[in-house]
């Protein structure tokens, strides 16, 4: 069992230390924010740590998250792998480990700091991204970078194609570089601290299509979501969600936000700059679907239709 700890929460931190343990390192304790009501009790890196038999504790708060690591004893030589935990890291936590917390990152970093930095670029129609692995200060996001790779942000692609090519890059590294960070070989760069720009939690207002914007806009807004916190607009005042949407260069005279072409396969929508094309459609509650069995159980969904 390698001497470390890992801290983190949700489905790409999950995705980490299950490559970890993959490769042979497995962390003495696995340490989680306390799952949301979304999450439930089966949140990702709780399952990976009860399935390999990894100790496992949660915290609610900071003051939780302390009274846990002031409860573990000292070891000058342990250290810390910390994705995605939701919580802030104080300086006597990160001086417990002897300032060896490694950050996994998904940015290339000092570009989008914050929560949501794979929605962000995606959202902002970026070509790259990437990973950055950094020694954890005090700041939000603003240690040494110890590593970094970049990444292609294809057009169709969407978070979680993203987030597979980053979870790739991040696990390769780490499997690799493992003595490295082990024995702690490298101080890192420091970042350019004017270029860091920030990125903010999802709410649900920044969720919601505004059909004014163009037809890029709105479909990097649908592409950058995960799952489960998709894009959404009204329909017969119920949440509509969609999925593998494509710009057209179509335009008619409609307002913004009506559907038009309607046929088995997909319908379009009119945008502030031209329309989009879409395939897949989801009302709240149910399954996504194709547009063609989404219309066998909506015949009265037509041209005209208006969403909002």
């Amino acid at each position: 069992m390698s001497n470390f700890v890992f801290i983190g929460t949700g489905v790409f931190a999950g995705q980490i230390v299950q490559g970890l343990i993959k490769s042979g390192h497995k962390p003495e304790l696995i340490i989680s924010k306390t799952s949301s009501p979304k999450e439930g009790k089966q949140n990702s890196v709780r399952k990976i740590a009860l399935e390999n038999k990894i100790p496992f504790l949660e915290c609610q708060s900071n003051s939780e998250f302390k009274v846990i690591i002031k409860a573990m004893p000292a070891n000058p030589d342990k250290f810390a792998i910390l994705c995605s935990f939701g919580l802030i890291i104080s300086s006597d936590v990160i001086s417990f480990f002897n300032k060896r917390v490694y950050n996994v990152h998904p940015s290339l970093l000092p570009k989008y700091r914050g929560s949501n930095p794979i929605c962000s670029a995606i959202m902002k129609n970026e070509f790259r991204t990437g990973i950055s692995i950094i020694l954890l200060n005090e700041k939000m996001d603003a240690g040494n970078i110890i590593y970094q790779r970049s990444i292609t942000i294809e057009e169709n692609d969407d978070y979680e194609i993203v987030s597979s090519k980053l979870l790739k890059i991040t696990n390769d590294f780490l499997r690799e570089e493992w003595k490295s960070i082990a024995d702690f070989e490298s101080d890192g760069m420091e970042q350019n601290h004017e270029l860091a720009t920030f990125t903010s939690k999802i709410s649900k207002d920044s969720r919601k299509i505004y059909w004014n914007n163009s037809s890029i806009e709105i479909k990097n807004l649908i592409r950058s979501l995960p799952p489960t916190d998709r894009a959404f607009t009204y329909w017969n005042e119920k949440m509509i969600f969609f999925e593998n949407v494509s710009v057209s260069s179509e335009s008619p005279n409609i307002p913004f936000g009506v559907v038009f072409n309607v046929s088995k396969k997909s319908f379009q929508v009119k945008c502030g700059q031209n329309s989009i094309l879409i395939p897949n459609i989801m009302i709240e509650g149910k399954k996504m679907n194709k547009f063609g069995d989404f219309l066998n159980g909506h015949k009265e969904f037509q041209d005209g239709e208006k969403f909002g």
